[in-house]
């Protein structure tokens, strides 16, 4: 397997305007605070368009809208603060399962977010005294996903073989 070294990439904008390419003066049209903008400042409004933003991030800032994954998680937290361990277990699994497996990931964040839904479950348990330890956390530790996942850098994580993450998987 090849794996690229990361390119730092600066956030950009394309726009698409509805008028011929011959009357858009393009060379005189700025972004500003995210507004398409002719190079004197006045906005753009002689046509419709589309203005796109793009950007790279290192996580996904839609990951906990992924509800396969995070609600069993929530759950395995319900489990786990009513102190059934089984039930808890059974659904940080399916959480971590609904990770490895999502098309909806790329293939790092797959073999890289199990882990990280395991340290947010049991930062989670040790905040309110989960778990069956009978007593609050003396210092809440708020760990969460993305910051764990942050930890991870993409390449090391793509190279990690799918069923070495499965078999850390059925250990939670």
């Amino acid at each position: 397997m090849t794996t690229a070294t990361p390119i730092p990439c600066d956030p950009g904008y394309f726009v698409a305007i509805n008028t011929p390419a011959s009357q858009t003066m393009m060379d005189q049209l700025r972004v500003v605070d995210g507004r398409l903008q002719w190079a004197h400042g006045a906005p753009f409004r002689e046509a419709d368009f589309l203005l796109i933003r793009l950007a790279v991030s290192p996580t996904r800032s839609d990951l906990r809208k992924i509800s396969d994954i995070f609600g069993p998680l929530e759950e395995a937290v319900r489990k786990g603060v009513d102190e059934n361990r089984d039930g808890a277990r059974a659904f940080l699994q399916k959480a971590c399962l609904a990770a490895l497996y999502s098309p909806d990931l790329t293939e790092a964040d797959r073999n890289r977010l199990p882990a990280a839904l395991h340290a947010e479950y049991t930062s989670k348990l040790k905040a309110v005294g989960g778990a069956g330890d009978g007593a609050a956390a003396e210092k809440v530790d708020d760990t969460r996903v993305e910051d764990v996942m942050a930890e991870t850098p993409a390449d090391r994580a793509v190279a990690t073989p799918q069923q070495d993450v499965l078999d850390q998987i059925l250990t939670f």
